[in-house]
């Protein structure tokens, strides 16, 4: 039966989903609006997006860190430390968007983070 560590962990994960997906609206915002597509950054503005993406990786590294701190056992505790790392990069993406969007690098790293589970799973799950 799934735990509460559990429940917290699925929503992280869906936070640094959602994280990744508000990212690339956020860095693509004014192509869109070019465009004229729709997105949420286009709809809300530069700087609430990049406030909303900054609470975001706020709650994903807490939660992350509340999952690693209530875990029974070390899978739990590797998932979130995983994830919290994932939501630690995207937050640093934001935070340096001129870096980043050279060469659309952004999409790279950001889409690189779901790669994690599986670089760092090799010497987590190990244990």
């Amino acid at each position: 039966e799934p735990s509460f560590v559990d429940g917290v962990l699925c929503l992280v994960f869906a936070g640094v989903a959602f994280q990744n997906l508000l990212l690339f609206s956020w860095f693509e915002a004014e192509t869109d609006r070019r465009a004229n597509e729709s997105s949420l950054a286009v709809h809300w503005g530069n700087d609430p997006t990049r406030r909303v993406l900054n609470g975001l990786a706020w709650v994903v590294l807490l939660l992350a860190g509340l999952s690693f701190a209530l875990a029974p056992d070390v899978r739990p505790r590797a998932v979130a430390a995983v994830e919290g790392a994932m939501g630690a990069v995207l937050f640093v993406i934001s935070c340096f968007p001129a870096y980043f969007a050279r060469h659309k690098s952004y999409r790279w790293v950001g889409d690189g983070v779901f790669w994690l589970p599986w670089v760092l799973g090799g010497t987590l799950w190990t244990y």
